[in-house]
């Protein structure tokens, strides 16, 4: 494969308060059967501008993040 084709990762947070439907979010986003489960990574290879891409989307509760700090502090998040 040439450096043009190879996967790249592309990691996307979605955040926002309990119950607003992250979760649902990312189930219809990936066409899950299920809403994944809590604190998961989940991760899904796509093309995106004729260009492959291992898609994360991270969900994040609004209450976990910092933002009472100049800068934002995000919360720990393992993407194995």
């Amino acid at each position: 494969m040439s450096p043009n084709n190879s996967i790249r990762d592309l990691c996307i947070a979605v955040v926002g308060a309990r119950g607003v439907g992250k979760s649902t979010f990312i189930q219809r986003a990936y066409d899950l059967k299920s809403p994944p489960n809590e604190d998961a990574v989940t991760a899904k290879l796509m093309t995106v501008e004729r260009s492959l891409y291992t898609v994360k989307l991270v969900e994040i509760d609004l209450a976990e993040l910092d933002l009472d700090s100049q800068q934002l502090i995000w919360p720990r998040v393992s993407f194995l």
